[in-house]
């Protein structure tokens, strides 16, 4: 089979993984390419806010190792970045000039951090987390007595936070919204988490909106709206994440805030396809790990058969499960009050552990878990099945029973 029938896939994170593990499942002889601008096999990206300010392998982190690629005959190009896609000739230019004929191409070049526009985020000492490569630079400018100030208290935030506490540094957590993890947490939820947060001795800051950086003598200041400084020797942004969309544009596909891809995976343009944190499916970027996995397994596998055996997407109950500040936390679906919503909440919970749900037309809408978190695979099954619990919402006894009850 020649080059032109060549599956490649550009990207090294789980969706590009999958994507090739798939096509390589489904035919067994076609060339496999991954392409990736790291100069790293394809590691846990979720592992890294746990490996700061501490010694590590680099090793430990991959999704496989090398001799598992070689087993299965798939090609990986590490340090190579993509710089333009030929899609009439199904031809990928790298930034060193070479060239990569395809058959299907599979981009799961996936996102990267976004620093808000500020003045100083140019600065020595500002960081965000999103490779290998930028845990090294913060490990290597840590020293003893180093204060660090973490910008977002969403689930990186709060994890590089968390881990950098346990090594004895001072973390400031600075979130411009009015609690932390917003979007996985209900008022309840949030409320003990920042108690905990605060019996670890980490400084909190709520809406907190941060306007520039400032050097001082050997420190950086993050200067707020309403007038205060934070001072710290390094300063962390975890202020989410934005799809890489610049191949895709400059090739004609259609894009939104993602590459708009069909239930197949499949981008606008034929033959390629898409998966993971650069694809947006039915609206939505969810930037979670097991859905780009998923859509990796669906665009390598349709990427390699003829239509008639391609398979759907299915996309999963969005869920995150999660451990900060001795606690684990388990939040499934839409979690914030609305229009035509029920919530169930134990308002009396104790301070490590919470449990809300939230309903709408009698079916689950969402639920946070806070400490035991053993009704999260019947939760998740519950909402993905859109089981009726019309008669069991009223109290909480009454809803774990008719869970319990399957």
């Amino acid at each position: 089979m020649s080059n032109g029938e060549r599956l490649l896939i550009l990207g090294g994170g789980i969706a590009a993984v999958s994507a090739a593990e798939a096509a390589r499942q489904a035919d067994p002889e076609r060339p496999v390419t991954i392409c990736t601008e790291e100069g790293h096999y394809p590691y846990y990206r979720l592992r890294l806010s746990f490996l700061l300010g501490q010694p590590f392998e680099k090793s430990s982190l991959l999704i496989h190792p090398p001799g598992w690629y070689d087993e299965r005959n798939i090609g990986v190009l590490m340090g190579r970045r993509a710089r333009s896609i030929d899609a009439e000739r199904r031809i990928v230019t790298l930034e060193s000039g070479e060239t990569i004929p395809y058959g299907r191409l599979v981009i799961a070049v996936g996102a990267s951090a976004f620093l808000p526009p500020l003045p100083g985020t140019e600065l020595p000492g500002v960081y965000t987390v999103r490779q290998v490569d930028d845990v090294e630079a913060i490990n290597a400018s840590l020293c003893p007595g180093s204060r660090v100030i973490v910008v977002g208290g969403g689930i990186l935030g709060l994890e590089a936070a968390w881990t950098l506490r346990e090594q004895g540094i001072a973390v400031t957590v600075v979130e411009h919204g009015p609690r932390l993890l917003s979007r996985q947490l209900d008022a309840g939820g949030s409320r003990i988490l920042e108690r905990l947060a605060a019996a670890e001795g980490i400084t909190l800051l709520t809406e907190a909106n941060s306007v520039a950086i400032e050097k001082g003598e050997g420190v950086l200041r993050l200067r707020l709206a309403d007038g205060r400084t934070v001072e710290g020797e390094l300063i962390i942004f975890s202020t989410g994440i934005r799809a890489n969309l610049d191949l895709a544009r400059s090739a004609g596909i259609a894009t939104g805030r993602g590459i708009c891809v069909d239930e197949w995976m499949q981008a606008s343009v034929p033959g390629i396809f898409a998966a993971g944190d650069v694809a947006e499916f039915t609206g939505n970027l969810p930037g979670l790990w097991p859905v780009a996995a998923e859509q990796g397994k669906t665009a390598g596998h349709n990427a390699v058969l003829p239509q008639q055996d391609w398979t759907l997407y299915r996309p999963a109950a969005p869920s995150n499960m999660l451990r900060v500040f001795g606690i684990k936390i388990f939040s499934l679906g839409a979690v914030s009050p609305g229009e035509g919503i029920v919530i169930l909440g134990d308002g009396e919970a104790g301070d490590k552990e919470y449990k809300g749900f939230f309903f709408r037309d009698g079916r689950l809408a969402g639920a946070v878990l806070m400490g035991d978190l053993k009704w999260a695979n019947r939760l998740k099954a519950a909402m993905e099945s859109g089981r009726d619990f019309s008669g069991a919402t009223g109290t909480m006894k009454a809803f774990l029973a008719a869970l319990a009850d399957e």
